[in-house]
């Protein structure tokens, strides 16, 4: 069960710093199956795609948020990580 959601609000990435958080991100201990990574792309000029992203083991969603602000885009991704908590049980 996923018990930590890793938010990446991100608006025009560069791709090479995003690469860089991921990665890092997958490598850390805690259990593949016990938490997630989802990127909220904010409004950017090109959508932010999963092939700029590395092979990461967690499960790794993109979600794009109109609304532009970071504000909105963690909002976006709480509302996300919370309503698959939800569904999951």
């Amino acid at each position: 069960m996923i018990s930590v959601s890793v938010i990446i609000p991100t608006h025009n990435p560069r791709a090479d710093y995003l690469r860089r958080v991921v990665a890092a991100l997958a490598v850390q201990t805690l259990p593949i199956a016990e938490w997630e990574i989802v990127v909220v792309d904010n409004a950017s000029a090109q959508v932010v795609v999963t092939a700029i992203l590395p092979r990461c083991a967690a499960p790794l969603r993109i979600l794009r948020e109109e609304l532009l602000g970071s504000s909105f885009a963690r909002d976006a991704g709480i509302a996300t990580a919370r309503e698959l908590c939800c569904l999951r049980r």
